[in-house]
């Protein structure tokens, strides 16, 4: 699976919006492994699975956040999900995000997005760049 990290464009009143035209880093990954990837303690964007937009689970990230100095993280299916996905963090409070199991199984057919690769993935329940928000997803 290929991870590409982007910075936000802006962040305001926990409000934050990725850069997806301009990547700050690309990995790729074998099952069960893992790669360190630097970043500055200032950044502030999210890590998503591919480059499809959207439709897959998003790894929200800040190492250190302005006002308690700790790193900050979430693991956001707003805008779809695709596989199980986890994240830890490195800092001191080495806090575990996210689930082992694919959400995905039992899910109806409505709940479902057909990206323009070929792949389905669990479609959004808040609207994105594809369109608006999905009841069945919501419902799911």
């Amino acid at each position: 699976m290929e991870y590409v990290f982007y910075d936000n464009c802006w962040n305001a009143d926990g409000i934050t919006g990725a850069n997806f035209n301009n990547p700050l880093a690309s990995i790729r990954l074998q099952p069960n492994e893992t790669q360190f990837v630097s970043l500055l303690d200032t950044s502030k964007g999210r890590v998503q699975r591919g480059t499809q937009i959207s439709c897959k689970p998003s790894f929200e990230f800040q190492p250190e956040a302005d006002d308690d100095r700790s790193a900050h993280d979430n693991i956001s299916l707003q805008q779809g999900c695709g596989c199980a996905a986890t994240i830890a963090l490195m800092d001191r409070s080495k806090a575990l995000d996210g689930a082992t199991e694919n959400i995905e199984s039992g899910e109806q057919d409505a709940a479902i997005r057909n990206k323009p690769n070929g792949e389905s993935d669990t479609d959004t329940t808040v609207g994105n760049y594809n369109g608006g928000l999905n009841q069945a997803t919501i419902g799911y």
